[in-house]
């Protein structure tokens, strides 16, 4: 993270401060709070996006909830990482990653942003921290941005390029 500017920095570590004050408990497993993850999901979209059908967790569909069950029960030659933030004995958040010859793909989270501020950015230094700590040589956060990726200035490819 010492690429990132200075305030950025500053601002990361007080979000896992702020978090850190709650003693939450970390989980790191195979699955086991996929269902969590769903609804809280589609918990902050239909909070931050009331009137906006547009606007919806990949999980209003229950096809692409089957997509992930199935990703978790024929997990064979790469390794789910499912990192469950717990505060207050409830969950509070799910990473959703993949392992796969050592590149962390970070594929989904559900995380309730509206009752802890900065819980978002802690979820994503723990998938930080996991994948450092598996050894992962590269993190693919994916193709969706919700305005945070550049602002921790993140390499950007395109996954398509239509040529006419």
């Amino acid at each position: 993270l010492s690429h990132l500017k200075k305030k950025k920095r500053y601002n990361l570590k007080r979000d896992k401060r702020k978090i850190l004050e709650f003693s939450p408990k970390i989980l790191i497993d195979d699955g086991n709070n996929l269902e969590e993850m769903f609804e809280l999901s589609i918990a902050r979209f239909r909070i931050k996006y009331p009137d906006d059908p547009s606007e919806q967790s990949a999980f209003e569909d229950d096809r692409r909830k089957e997509v992930f069950r199935e990703i978790v029960k024929n997990a064979n030659n790469y390794q789910v990482r499912l990192i469950t933030t717990i505060i207050n004995n409830k969950i509070e958040a799910v990473e959703f990653g993949l392992v796969y010859k050592k590149i962390y793909y970070a594929l989904n989270a559900g995380v309730d942003v509206s009752h802890f501020s900065g819980l978002g950015v802690f979820s994503n230094l723990l998938v930080i921290e996991d994948a450092l700590g598996l050894g992962c040589t590269k993190i693919d956060f994916l193709e969706s941005d919700n305005n945070w990726k550049s602002s921790w200035q993140l390499d950007s490819y395109y996954q398509y390029q239509f040529t006419k």
